[in-house]
């Protein structure tokens, strides 16, 4: 059954997964992590030595390999994110339904703009790289709601 967005066991599975990168391919966890071929080459060779992590080959792409985390990484994962995702848990839960679901659409449309910036990227006129434009926003957006 799908959840709805903003639904709050959904946002406490995406804080309790173990990993975006879960199955993931090289490329991929490359730019997340922001590693070259040769660094992220290095640091799995390490995860996998020590067993966190395991390599196959993509089912679909013979040129591709999967990565994916271990049952070994379980412990070490919840001693270092068990502590924040119990807080996050309990910030969440001070939430509408409502609230969630703009908080989720903020942040979707927020990680989609700061993918698509960067060295190298069309800034479009009047975006968030203009020191005054969050400023100009607001006031915008204060002066077109009615009083309260």
């Amino acid at each position: 059954m799908a959840k709805k967005l903003g639904d709050k066991d959904t946002l406490r599975e995406r804080e309790l997964s173990r990993s975006e990168l879960l199955g993931a391919t090289l490329a991929a966890i490359r730019r997340s992590v922001g590693l070259t071929s040769g660094g992220l080459s290095i640091a799995l060779e390490r995860l996998e030595r020590i067993g966190y992590i395991c390599r196959s080959q993509h089912p679909d792409d013979r040129r591709s390999v999967l990565v994916e985390a271990t049952e070994a990484i379980v412990p070490l994962e919840t001693e270092v994110f068990g502590p924040l995702i119990k807080r996050m848990t309990a910030l969440l839960d001070t939430y509408t339904d409502e609230q969630l679901a703009t908080i989720r659409h903020y942040l979707e449309h927020a990680a989609t703009a700061i993918s698509q910036s960067g060295p190298g990227a069309a800034a479009p006129a009047g975006d968030a790289s203009d020191p005054g434009a969050v400023e100009r926003a607001v006031e915008r957006r204060r002066a077109s709601q009615p009083d309260k």
